[in-house]
C-alpha cells in the first residue's frame, strides 16, 4: 500500500472502505446514508481546522485505508482512527504514522482521536482501542465510555402501551404537545444548564429551520421535554438533543417519575422525526445511564460501547 493524498475522486472508493471496515457495527447505516454522513463530517473538520491533511493508503485493489489529521489549535490536533481494510497491521502503522508527523510539523504537541462520525469511532475494547493504547494513547480525564444506540424511525410506531400511558396521563390533566410561543420561557427554567438548550432560539414547530420540543404541561409549566428535534433532508438523518424530566433536574421533584411521561415525550418526537423524512438516527447515553431501558422499550438497538477520548502527547522537535 502506497499513501496518497485525499481528493474528491476518492470519495467512492472510502465510503466503501468505511462502509465494509464497520458494516458489522450498525444494520442501517446503508451506503448512501454513510456517503453522505462521512463527507459531510470530513468536510466539516477540514472546515473549521487551520490546517488539515488527508490520506489514503491505495494498492492494485484500489483504496484499502484511511486517516485524516487536523490542526485544531496551536496546542492541540485531531486524528481520525485509522480505518484500514487488512485492519491492524502495516497499513494503519504507515496512516497514523503520517498523521502524527503532519501534527509534528505544525509544532503540535497532543493528539486526540476521534471517528468521522460516532458509529465510526473506536469502540471499547475492540482492536483499535488496544492499539492506540499500546501506541501511547492514553484516556483523557472524566471521559468515559458511551453506549451507542441506532433506531430504524421509518419503522417505529408509538407502542400500545404508550398510548395508554398518555391516555392515563391527560386524563389525570397533563398536556402533551408540540411548544407553543407563551411556554417558551417555562421550558427555559427547566433547561437548568446551558448545554440542554440547543434550538431554544428556534424551538417553535412553525418557524423556518426549526428544532421543535415535544413538551408536557401541567397546567402552564412545563414538567417534560423531549428536543429539540431536527432533521437532516440530504443524509435523512435526524434527532433530539435531549429528554428530561423536571425530576431529573437538581430540584428532584419526583411527581412525574414512573408516570411513563418519558415515554409519550420520547415516541412524539420520534413520531415527528418519522414525518419529516428521517430514517435513521443514532444517539449516545451513558454507559450506566438507566434511561437505556426507555430508549429499548421504544426499539432502539445497541450498536457499540465507544472507547473514551484518547490523546497521545507528541514529541516535538526543538
Amino acid at each position: 500500500m502506497q499513501l496518497h493524498e485525499y481528493t474528491d475522486s476518492d470519495w467512492q472508493e472510502v465510503a466503501a472502505l468505511f462502509n465494509r471496515v464497520f458494516r458489522g457495527r450498525s444494520r442501517l447505516l446503508a451506503p448512501r446514508v454513510a456517503q453522505g454522513l462521512l463527507r459531510q463530517r470530513l468536510q466539516q473538520m477540514v472546515a473549521e481546522a487551520s490546517d488539515s491533511r488527508v490520506l489514503v493508503a491505495r494498492g492494485d485493489g484500489g483504496i484499502g485505508g484511511f486517516v485524516s489529521a487536523h490542526v485544531r489549535d496551536v496546542e492541540q490536533g485531531v486524528i481520525t482512527a485509522p480505518a484500514c481494510a487488512e485492519g491492524i497491521g502495516s497499513t494503519s502503522e504507515a496512516l497514523l504514522s503520517a498523521a502524527e508527523e503532519f501534527l509534528r510539523d505544525h509544532a503540535i504537541r497532543s493528539a486526540q482521536t476521534t471517528g468521522l462520525t460516532r458509529e465510526h469511532g473506536v469502540g471499547f475494547g475492540e482492536p483499535m482501542h488496544m492499539w492506540l493504547l499500546n501506541r501511547g494513547y492514553r484516556a483523557v480525564g472524566e471521559h468515559h465510555p458511551e453506549m451507542v444506540m441506532e433506531l430504524d424511525v421509518q419503522a417505529f410506531k408509538t407502542p400500545p402501551l404508550v398510548q395508554e400511558f398518555r391516555r392515563r396521563n391527560e386524563a389525570e390533566g397533563l398536556v402533551f404537545e408540540f411548544l407553543q410561543e407563551e411556554h417558551v420561557e417555562s421550558l427555559k427554567e427547566l433547561t437548568w444548564a446551558d448545554w440542554m438548550q440547543r434550538g431554544l432560539s428556534r424551538p417553535l414547530a412553525d418557524q423556518p429551520g426549526h428544532y421543535p420540543y415535544a413538551v408536557c404541561r401541567d397546567g402552564d409549566a412545563v414538567v417534560g421535554f423531549c428536543g429539540g428535534c431536527g432533521a437532516d433532508p440530504q443524509t435523512k438523518t435526524g434527532g433530539w438533543s435531549f429528554i428530561l424530566l423536571r425530576g431529573w433536574t437538581p430540584e428532584r421533584d419526583g411527581r412525574y417519575f414512573r408516570r411513563g411521561v418519558g415515554a409519550v415525550l420520547l415516541a412524539m418526537a420520534n413520531e415527528w422525526l418519522r414525518e419529516h423524512g428521517v430514517e435513521y438516527q443514532i444517539l449516545a447515553t451513558g454507559y450506566e445511564n438507566p434511561a437505556q431501558w426507555l430508549y429499548r422499550s421504544a426499539g432502539y438497538r445497541y450498536c457499540m460501547i465507544t472507547a473514551p477520548q484518547l490523546q497521545k502527547q507528541l514529541i516535538v522537535a526543538q
